[in-house]
C-alpha cells in the first residue's frame, strides 16, 4: 500500500515570486484577504502597512531641501553676497545632482517655492487680479488620441485593434466588433446631444467680471461632461507688476550677479505655482458666487410659486345654486364674479405640536399666522364640533379667522 504524499504549498513564496514583490509585503497582504478585507480597504491603508513606493519628497523644492540646499538659496536672497552654489553644496547634494546645471536648477526650485509661499506676493497678486480682470476662454474638446491622430467615428478610442484568423474565433471577433460599434454609437449620440445643449459655450470668451451666474454653471457642467475645455488667462499686467514687487522686496538683499537667477526663479514660480493658484482661486469664487445666486433665484421663484393664490371662484352653470348662501362665515363664490381670487387659509395639521395656520389675501400676501392647540383627547371635543368632518368649514372657526383677516386689512 502506497502512502499518499502530502505536498505543502508555501502560498506566500509563490505569490511573491509570481508578482515579483517583497515576500514580507505578501505576508501582510494575504492575512488581510483571509480576514475578509476588501481590495479597496487594503489599497486605502496599504501605506500604513508597507508602501510599495519608498517615502520621499514629492515636490522639486522638497527634493532639493532633502539634500540641504536650502541654506544656499537663503544666502542668495538675504546675504547680498556672490554665492558659489556648486562649491558650497554638500556632498549628498552633489551625489543627487551630478551636474552644476542640475544643482543650480534645484536651488532655483527652492527659491521658487519661497516666492510661492510668500504671503506678500500672493496678496499683491490677488489685489492685481481684482484690478485687472482675467479672461475665461472655452473651446470645444477635440477627439484626438495620444499621438495627435484624430480618432475616426468607427473605432473606439483608447482600445487595441484585434486581428483574428479567418477560420478561428470568427464568431468572437464579430461579437467584439459589434460591441465596439454599439459603444461608439452611444458615445457619439451622447456627444451630439451635449454639443446641442452647450452650443453657446463651445467657443466662449469673456472677462470673469462680466460672466453671469447661469453661464458659469453651464460652463462647469459642460466641462464636467468633457464637451469643452476651460482656461482662465490672467492679464499680463499682473505678472509684470508682481515681478516689480519681487524686485523691490528682494533685490536690496540680493547680489547684482544673482538678479537674473532670482528673476528666472520667480518666472518659474509664477508658471508652475502662483498662476495655477490664482486661476483655481478665481474659478472657485466664480462657482461659489454662481451657486449662491442660483439658490437665491430658486428660493425667490419658489416663494412666488408657493404664495400664488390657488383658488378662484368657479364658473357656475345657470341652474346651479350655492349651498348655505346666507351663511356669513363661509367663503362663498356668491360674493364675487367667476374667476375672482379667494382668500386662503392654510392649515398644517399637528396634534402634539399644534396646528399651524396662515391666512393670505386674494393677492397671496400673508395677513396673519398662528398656532392652534387642539385638545389631546377626542372626548374633550364637543359632539357638535364633530360636524366639521362633514362640512367644509364651521361658522365659528372661519368667522374668527375672517375677523382676524379683517382686522389686519
Amino acid at each position: 500500500m502506497v502512502n499518499p504524499i502530502r505536498m505543502e504549498i508555501d502560498l506566500t513564496t509563490q505569490v511573491a515570486e509570481a508578482a515579483n514583490i517583497d515576500r514580507n509585503l505578501v505576508s501582510r497582504v494575504i492575512p488581510m484577504f483571509e480576514n475578509g478585507y476588501t481590495v479597496p480597504f487594503i489599497a486605502r491603508y496599504r501605506k500604513e502597512t508597507d508602501p510599495f513606493k519608498s517615502k520621499g519628497p514629492r515636490t522639486l523644492a522638497g527634493r532639493a531641501k532633502a539634500v540641504n540646499l536650502e541654506p544656499i538659496a537663503l544666502d542668495i536672497l538675504h546675504s547680498n553676497k556672490c554665492v558659489d552654489m556648486y562649491g558650497l553644496a554638500p556632498p549628498e547634494a552633489k551625489k543627487t545632482f551630478t551636474s552644476k546645471t542640475a544643482l543650480e536648477d534645484a536651488v532655483s526650485h527652492i527659491i521658487a517655492d519661497i516666492f510661492a509661499k510668500d504671503l506678500d506676493i500672493i496678496r499683491k497678486a490677488e489685489e492685481l487680479c481684482s484690478k485687472y480682470s482675467a479672461t475665461l476662454v472655452t473651446a470645444r474638446k477635440s477627439k484626438r488620441g495620444k499621438k495627435g491622430e484624430q480618432s475616426s467615428g468607427g473605432s473606439l478610442p483608447n482600445t487595441m485593434s484585434i486581428d483574428f484568423d479567418e477560420n478561428e474565433n470568427a464568431d468572437y471577433a464579430e461579437c467584439v466588433q459589434n460591441s465596439h460599434s454599439f459603444m461608439n454609437d452611444t458615445i457619439n449620440n451622447f456627444k451630439k446631444d451635449d454639443l446641442v445643449t452647450f452650443k453657446n459655450y463651445l467657443n466662449f470668451s469673456r472677462p470673469v467680471t462680466s460672466i453671469l451666474a447661469h453661464q458659469v454653471l453651464a460652463i462647469n457642467r459642460a466641462n464636467e461632461r468633457g464637451v469643452i475645455t476651460v482656461k482662465i488667462h490672467l492679464s499680463p499686467q499682473v505678472q509684470h507688476n508682481c515681478a516689480t514687487f519681487v524686485s523691490q522686496k528682494y533685490f536690496p538683499t540680493t547680489n547684482r550677479i544673482h538678479w537674473d537667477f532670482v528673476m528666472s526663479a520667480f518666472n518659474d514660480a509664477w508658471k508652475r505655482l502662483i498662476d495655477p493658484h490664482l486661476v483655481r482661486s478665481i474659478r472657485t469664487k466664480l462657482t461659489t458666487s454662481a451657486q449662491d445666486a442660483s439658490l437665491e433665484v430658486f428660493s425667490e421663484n419658489l416663494r412666488r410659486l408657493l404664495m400664488t393664490a390657488p383658488l378662484r371662484i368657479p364658473v357656475l352653470s345657470s341652474d346651479s345654486t350655492v349651498k348655505n348662501d346666507n351663511d356669513i362665515g363661509m367663503i362663498s363664490s356668491a360674493s364675487g364674479a367667476p374667476g375672482d381670487r379667494l382668500p386662503v387659509i392654510g392649515l398644517d395639521p399637528g396634534w402634539r405640536n399644534g396646528c399651524k395656520w396662515a391666512a393670505c389675501d386674494p393677492h397671496g400676501n400673508v395677513l396673519s399666522t398662528g398656532i392652534l392647540w387642539p385638545p389631546h383627547t377626542l372626548s374633550a371635543i364637543p359632539p357638535k364640533k364633530l360636524s366639521m368632518q362633514n362640512e367644509p368649514m364651521s361658522n365659528n372657526g372661519l368667522g374668527a379667522l375672517t375677523a382676524a383677516m379683517q382686522r389686519h386689512q
